[in-house]
């Protein structure tokens, strides 16, 4: 077998023969006279494979090209896409069960510098979709952010828009193709169902017409603006509030924040656990039933504030001084972010006694909060990937986020807009921990 390695540049780098072996973690490259270069399946961007020839993308940049390989060809491609596929779902999709069914396709998406389609696989999920290829990173579209699902079946045709207008093309299902129409209908439509019965569980007051609507904006832990719930009717908000706000504790904490933040610059996720996973070891994916998937270690508070320091006599915002222990897990988790001048203030408040979570609002806000909602369902609210040192990301637990870290927008936002967090020791250490980020932001 005969390689070279190009720069991101296309340079040449070195040449010449030897052995290509693809393991189960990791493509190996095995130069007569040198050392393996092992790179691994999540490592690498995309590969091509035409006339016997194979052409592999790191995600430096950098490109391995291999001809001469007889034989095996066939044998190497087939594995390396089966192996890549599953680095992919373990390590950048964070999956935690499999999809319900996979289709074959050929697919474009809006965000893609060509206009022609790529071959794909469409995999369908309980709460999202995701397209995987060997050309191309995956595109996730969690059904949560899903705006729009259009089925053309005269065309065999089938197109998702999420809510920041990236479009999903899916053509060349063929005979599957209605197949897929109906898995994914089948699936938005069962979710919507169980997020109906919280919503209508928390007495919100809505008749079916307003409360579909507000489903669509609630699905799965999407994080509902009180604009958009007041949109609906007159007084949502405020019955969303009570419901999800009903420790007096939290009550407090939550109305200390808004009176510091802007008028309408709120939002409220709820999300169902009852028939997610419950799998409370970190490094876990998927969602993760209220109360587990604690941190191993406890971030750092907003420096200089005291918050780490033992309770004072006060009891802090949002502590009703009972432990975590002493809770039921709830069938849903909920939560809440609030904008407080350039800070946005980020608090579970289904899962007994946290801390105020902290991040920089940045200039648009809204968008801010989406990445951040976004991140954070898709760690299942682990927040350690997002504040962990940069040197403790690169071995042991942590390690299976560095590519998630570095391929995902709405990870990388979170993990550079973290400030700090306010603990609930006393009421005076928890403002003094917001008033210093507010400062720092």
């Amino acid at each position: 077998m005969r390689y070279e390695i190009l720069d991101p540049q296309g340079r040449p780098r070195e040449a010449g023969e030897g052995a290509l072996a693809v393991e189960p973690d990791a493509l190996v490259l095995t130069p007569r006279d040198g050392r393996p270069l092992v790179v691994r399946h999540v490592d690498i961007d995309a590969f091509e494979a035409a006339d016997y020839r194979l052409r592999v993308t790191l995600y430096t940049g950098d490109v391995l090209r291999a001809e001469r390989l007889g034989a095996a060809f066939g044998q190497i491609v087939a594995t390396l896409s089966a192996s890549r596929d599953a680095a992919v779902r373990r390590d950048l999709l964070l999956e935690s069960e499999p999809p319900s069914d996979a289709f074959p396709a050929a697919v474009h998406v809006s965000t893609w510098p060509a206009p022609d389609p790529r071959p794909a696989r469409v995999l369908v999920y309980r709460d999202q979709v995701a397209v995987v290829g060997d050309a191309f990173d995956p595109v996730l579209v969690p059904f949560a952010e899903l705006a729009t699902l259009r089925v053309d079946e005269a065309a065999y045709a089938i197109e998702l828009t999420d809510d920041e207008g990236t479009r999903v093309a899916i053509r060349k299902a063929g005979a599957r193709s209605g197949e897929l129409a109906a898995a994914l209908r089948d699936a938005v439509a069962g979710l919507d169902r169980r997020v109906a019965g919280i919503l209508d569980g928390l007495g919100t007051g809505l008749d079916p017409l307003e409360l579909r609507g507000l489903v669509r904006l609630c699905r799965d832990g999407r994080a509902l603006k009180e604009t958009e719930a007041e949109a609906l009717r007159a007084g949502t908000w405020a019955r969303l509030e009570q419901a999800v706000l009903s420790d007096p504790g939290l009550r407090t904490s939550y109305e200390t924040l808004r009176a510091l933040g802007r008028p309408g610059q709120a939002w409220i996720g709820i999300q169902e656990t009852a028939a997610a996973e419950t799998d409370a070891e970190e490094g876990g994916g998927g969602v993760a039933a209220a109360g587990a998937g604690a941190e191993a270690e406890e971030p750092p508070p907003v420096p200089g504030t005291g918050a780490g320091d033992a309770p004072g006599d006060a009891q802090a915002p949002g502590s009703d001084g009972g432990g975590e222990a002493e809770r039921e897990a709830p069938a849903f988790r909920c939560w809440y972010f609030v904008q407080v001048g350039n800070v946005i203030a980020h608090e579970v408040v289904s899962e007994g006694d946290h801390a105020t979570y902290l991040y920089r609002a940045g200039p648009d806000p809204d968008r801010g909060v989406r990445a951040l909602n976004r991140a954070l369902r898709l760690l299942s609210f682990r927040r350690e990937p997002i504040y962990a040192p940069e040197e403790e990301m690169g071995a042991g637990r942590l390690a299976r986020y560095r590519a998630a870290m570095r391929k995902l927008d709405c990870l990388r936002h979170a993990r550079g807009s973290f400030l700090g967090r306010a603990l609930h020791t006393s009421a005076e250490a928890w403002r003094k921990a917001i008033e210093a980020a507010r400062a720092k932001a």
